[in-house]
């Protein structure tokens, strides 16, 4: 039996998302309708590119100016 391969990811960190928007992470959260959970992992893991992409959005931002070159040099930001 073969073993399933998961594509794998390069995180961003959530700290320049905050500081760009003035928001909290809870308040990130809820500007795409999840819970504070969910703010407290991307807090201390990180956000792929696509979550990353989905809150910068979210907060009315390009995800380019909150990352930067990281954003598109990250893996998974190209299939």
């Amino acid at each position: 039996m073969s073993q399933q391969m998961r594509p794998e990811y390069d995180f961003l960190p959530l700290a320049p998302l905050l500081v760009l928007a003035r928001l909290s992470g809870p308040e990130v959260a809820a500007r795409v309708g999840v819970g504070r959970k969910a703010a407290v992992a991307w807090a201390s893991r990180g956000v792929s590119v696509y979550t990353a992409d989905r809150l910068a959005l979210a907060c009315d931002l390009h995800p380019a100016v909150v990352w930067g070159d990281e954003f598109y040099s990250a893996r998974g930001a190209r299939s």
